[in-house]
């Protein structure tokens, strides 16, 4: 089953995304919404912090239009 184009393209994050770096291997958070109609609207909470020791992870976001909500915890 083939998805639209533009279901393909938008990515809807309200939750709790947590990438945590553990034994030195850091966390990652990649949202993406692809192509030239991607949009990407980012809320709720969004953790790559570290456990306990160590460099935090990253989070990337990457879309041609993107929306931060009011109450995004990074």
């Amino acid at each position: 089953m083939r998805r639209p184009r533009v279901l393909a393209s938008a990515v809807n994050n309200t939750g709790v995304v947590q990438a945590r770096t553990v034994q030195q291997v850091q966390g990652k958070i990649v949202l993406q919404a692809g192509g030239s109609a991607g949009k990407l609207q980012v809320g709720g909470k969004l953790d790559a912090s570290a456990v306990q020791q160590g460099n935090a992870g990253s989070i990337d976001t990457s879309a041609a239009a993107v929306q931060l909500d009011s109450g995004l915890q990074i």
